[in-house]
C-alpha cells in the first residue's frame, strides 16, 4: 500500500503517499483530463483508498475455507486473515461529485459483503455562498437513508476536503438525526483536502477518520512549508478567496457532469 505522509495534523488524519497515487492524481487535476478519462482515474484512486480502509482500519477474521483442490485432497484447506464482514456497512453518497465514487465503492464491496450487511445512502448537499462567492455554509435539500446508522461502518466518499462544512454537517447533524448516536465508525475519504478543512475536523468531528490521497496547502507562506505538514496549521492555507482549493482540481463536480457544455 506504501507509506503515510508523515505530518502533525494529528492520528485522525491518514494522508497517502505512493507515487503511482500520486501521478495519477496530478493528472487527474490537470486542465487536459476530461470525462469520461476522469471516471476511469476517480475509479482507480478510490480503489487505491478503499484498499487502505479495508486493510488498516477495519476488523479482520481468521479464514478457513475448502479450495477447488478439495475434491483431490482432504489438504487443499486455506488458512489466511481475511476481513470480519459482520459489521453493517453503510456507503454515503454526497451528490453530486460524491455520486460516481460511492457508485463505485458500492459495487466493488459487493463482491466481498453479503448483500444484507450493505447499503448505498444518498444526501443532496452543496455549498451555500453568498453574494462575493464565498462559502458561508451548506444548503441540505434532502436524502435518501434506507434505516439507521446505529453500531454501523459508514464511508464517506468525497472527492474534495475544502472547508470541511459539508462533512461536519453530514456527521453533526445527517448521522446523529437519524441514528440518536453515531455510527461505530464513519470515515471520510477525499482526494484532496486543505488545512482549512483539517482545522475545522479537528474542531467539529474529532470522531471522525480521514482518508486523503493530497494536502493541499498552495497559498502558505514559502517560510513555512519547509517543516512537516501541520507545524504551524495556523498558517497554512489552501483555499481562495472563492474556497477553492489551490492547487487543487477545479470544480470537480462540474466536471463529473460535464456542465460545462
Amino acid at each position: 500500500m506504501g507509506k503515510l505522509l508523515e505530518h502533525k495534523y494529528g492520528d485522525q488524519f491518514h494522508i497517502l503517499n505512493n507515487a503511482w497515487a500520486n501521478h495519477l492524481l496530478a493528472l487527474f487535476s490537470s486542465d487536459k483530463t476530461q470525462v469520461p478519462n476522469l471516471f476511469l482515474q476517480v475509479d482507480q484512486l478510490y480503489q487505491y483508498m478503499l484498499q487502505y480502509v479495508l486493510n488498516n482500519m477495519l476488523e479482520k477474521k481468521q479464514l478457513e475455507l475448502k479450495t477447488r483442490m478439495y475434491d483431490s485432497t482432504d489438504k487443499a484447506v486455506l488458512n489466511v486473515e481475511g476481513l470480519d464482514l459482520s459489521r453493517e456497512l453503510s456507503i454515503l453518497s454526497l451528490a453530486r461529485a460524491g455520486i460516481i465514487p460511492s457508485q463505485r465503492l458500492f459495487e466493488s464491496l459487493l463482491n466481498l459483503y453479503p448483500v444484507s450487511q450493505l447499503r448505498m445512502d444518498h444526501v443532496y448537499i452543496n455549498r451555500k455562498t453568498n453574494e462575493q462567492n464565498e462559502v458561508v455554509g451548506v444548503e441540505f435539500t434532502g436524502s435518501k437513508i434506507g434505516g439507521s446508522f446505529q453500531n454501523k461502518t459508514c464511508l464517506i466518499p468525497d472527492p474534495m476536503g475544502a472547508t470541511g462544512s459539508t462533512i461536519d454537517f453530514v456527521v453533526n447533524n445527517l448521522l446523529k438525526e437519524n441514528s440518536k448516536e453515531l455510527p461505530k465508525r464513519v470515515i471520510a475519504m477525499h482526494l484532496i483536502i486543505t488545512p482549512e478543512y483539517i482545522k475545522l475536523i479537528k474542531e467539529k468531528c474529532p470522531q471522525l477518520q480521514v482518508v486523503a490521497l493530497r494536502v493541499d496547502r498552495g497559498l502558505t507562506e514559502d517560510k513555512y512549508l519547509s517543516d512537516l505538514p501541520g507545524t504551524f496549521l495556523e498558517e497554512e492555507k489552501g483555499l481562495n478567496q472563492f474556497h477553492y482549493i489551490v492547487p487543487g482540481a477545479g470544480g470537480v463536480g462540474e466536471l463529473f457532469n460535464n456542465s460545462f457544455c
